[in-house]
């Protein structure tokens, strides 16, 4: 309506309602946006108020299921070849039959990717694809390898791609990326890869940790110096010395074995009980305190990628939420770009049936289970929490970020958000006391003139009576 209005500035709002009547529904229809415009609205709200961080998440579709299944048949055919590295077809190797089909169908994976994608996409789409170069790389190296058996001479390509044949064993790391679809597997697979970063800083922790004991122990301990074959290796100690920690090397190697409990206190010479302490100090800052580290670290990281695993299902039951708003109020053309364009008599009607739709539609909500409002909510309830504006109306826009705010909002965000709440509220409060000292003023103002006027309707009065009296004076005489 607004750009019907825009493009012919001359037309009142009457005669616009007038035109939009006497049109037939098929050219009313033309100017609606395309159902594929309005389908994809929600899509593109996520987007752009709770964009996955993590990737895109979408359903798997055939052709991804169908790899997945060659990419587990992979995996399981390169077992039996290492089983069997001599099994033939005919007179042909069953290895190189294996290679080369999987490898054409890894060829064409990409191929279709690179159509479906496009090839600059495929490599980086917002941010590095991991997965994709991983892909492409071990594709490439199963095409040089096959190529190389019909091209190169024996000798090169034993020399060159049969240790990078070697490298096809990678392909099983393709397992991990349809783990997406087993949330067990995604939470547990998840931890372990998230602790790898923390994992490297405690391993130089425990290293440094042993390298400052074995320095200790190595100047401290009594060494069997006048034994040959003591000082060669870490054996029981006699009473009055030990060779584990004849030199920092030997050291660092029996603390690291006391780490994993494969040696203790025997390591100690039994003349020397004093260095039981800052053996047992030992045994406390790593064995214990590293460990315990450790569990934290790969706790913690299972915890956050379990958080983004169920951020990314309900970002998904959101999606499913508001494609339901655009089912059931775009396609009966209770969209407000087509209430726009009915006259004053057909939008009231249009108007009743898309509060009446809309009421239906927070009562599928509230009883899905998918956003987990307090027992006993009302729609009525939802309709005004969603309502952001405040003016009775509640748009697909607002429904969506509305239950987006609840679903995917996290403790901290709904402490800010409670926050906002009360600085508008805090706001609102204080405008409607300006606007009350305002009015306290206009109304002492206005007292202060009805005085005034009451005053001089009195003087009015009085001087009314005497000219009544003169009046009726004048007539007796």
């Amino acid at each position: 309506h607004e750009r019907y209005k825009q493009s012919t500035p001359l037309c009142t709002d009457i005669d616009v309602h007038v035109l939009m009547a006497d049109m037939d529904e098929s050219p009313r229809e033309k100017l609606l946006p395309s159902p594929a415009t309005l389908s994809g609205k929600t899509k593109q709200l996520l987007d752009l108020h709770f964009p996955d961080d993590e990737g895109k998440h979408t359903d798997a579709t055939n052709f991804e299921t169908f790899m997945s299944i060659v990419i587990v048949a992979n995996g399981l055919m390169l077992g039996v070849m290492a089983q069997f590295p001599d099994a033939k077809l005919g007179s042909v190797k069953l290895n190189y039959i294996q290679n080369m089909i999987f490898t054409f169908i890894y060829t064409v994976e990409v191929l279709i990717k690179w159509k479906q994608q496009g090839i600059k996409t495929y490599f980086c789409d917002e941010q590095v694809q991991r997965w994709n170069l991983i892909d492409f790389s071990l594709t490439v190296i199963g095409v040089l390898d096959l190529a190389s058996r019909h091209t190169l001479p024996a000798s090169i390509r034993h020399h060159i791609f049969v240790p990078m044949s070697v490298l096809r064993l990678a392909r099983l790391v393709r397992i991990l990326n349809i783990l997406d679809q087993v949330p067990s597997l995604t939470i547990t697979i998840g931890g372990v890869w998230g602790s790898l970063g923390p994992l490297v800083w405690i391993v130089i922790a425990l290293l440094f940790t042993t390298y400052v004991f074995a320095i200790f122990f190595t100047l401290t301990v009594n060494h069997c110096e006048d034994d040959p074959e003591l000082v060669k290796t870490c054996q029981v100690p006699v009473v009055d010395c030990s060779n584990c920690y004849f030199d920092l090397l030997t050291a660092m190697k029996t603390l690291t074995d006391v780490v994993v409990l494969i040696m203790w206190t025997d390591t100690i010479p039994k003349s020397q009980p004093y260095l039981l302490v800052p053996f047992y100090m030992f045994v406390l800052i790593s064995a214990f305190g590293m460990v315990n580290i450790l569990v934290g670290v790969m706790v913690d990281a299972t915890t956050d990628t379990k958080q983004k695993l169920e951020w990314s299902t309900k970002r998904k039951s959101l999606r499913e939420l508001g494609e339901m708003w655009e089912a059931e109020i775009h396609s009966a053309g209770l969209s407000r770009e087509a209430l726009a364009l009915l006259n004053e008599e057909e939008r009231a009607v249009k108007q009743t049936e898309r509060r009446t739709a809309i009421r239906g539609i927070i009562s599928d909500v509230i009883d899905s289970g998918k956003v987990s409002f307090p027992q006993g909510t009302i729609p009525e309830e939802v309709r005004l929490l969603l309502d952001r504006n405040g003016d009775g109306r509640v748009s697909h826009e607002d429904f969506t970020l509305g239950l987006g705010r609840i679903l995917l909002a996290d403790p901290l965000q709904h402490s800010i958000m409670s926050f906002i709440s009360q600085a508008i509220i805090r706001r609102q409060v204080n405008g409607i006391h300006e606007k009350w000292e305002d009015l306290v003023k206009h109304v002492t103002e206005n007292t202060r003139k009805y005085d005034s006027l009451g005053e001089a309707l009195s003087k009015a009065n009085q001087q009314m009576e005497k000219l009544q009296q003169t009046v009726q004076e004048l007539k007796s005489a």
